[in-house]
């Protein structure tokens, strides 16, 4: 495993919790980090993997993950916009490509910086969407297994 400390800034998928309204999950914290994934995945494999990570992680039955396992059901849950992909519902997972992604250590455990890439308004003059860089920040980390 590479040493932190030598790691350099990362672009990758970085999948979280989202609600979209409110009413979800008492135990889902929004923007809670739920994994990252490698950057040059495709959107079909980030999809499945989102399914996945939902079915698992979300508060279902063991029912209700095994009719979403089995595609026995199919909800039509996926959602895509300018920011990224959306899958589920109370709440979401949102997975899109971040850029200067790094693990930090401190005192009060592991943190998460990224840089997210927000596209904005099509430009009818160039034809190309607007973008707007934001640094964000998620302190606290879960303990991993």
């Amino acid at each position: 495993m590479e040493n932190r400390s030598d790691m350099k800034r990362k672009t990758a998928w970085l999948i979280s919790w989202e609600m979209l309204q409110r009413g979800g999950v008492a135990d889902v914290i929004d923007g809670q980090v739920v994994a990252f994934l490698d950057h040059r995945l495709g959107e079909q494999s980030v999809r499945q993997i989102m399914k996945a990570l939902w079915i698992a992680c979300g508060r279902r039955t063991w029912d209700e993950r095994l009719i979403f396992a089995t595609g026995k059901l199919q909800p039509s849950f996926f959602y895509r916009d300018l920011r990224g992909i959306r899958v589920g519902y109370k709440p979401a997972l949102f997975g899109r490509i971040v850029e200067n992604l790094e693990v930090t250590d401190d005192e009060d455990g592991s943190h998460v910086i990224w840089t997210e890439v927000i596209y904005g308004r099509l430009d009818e003059v160039t034809g190309q969407h607007t973008v707007r860089r934001e640094k964000m920040r998620q302190k606290g980390l879960p303990q991993a297994i």
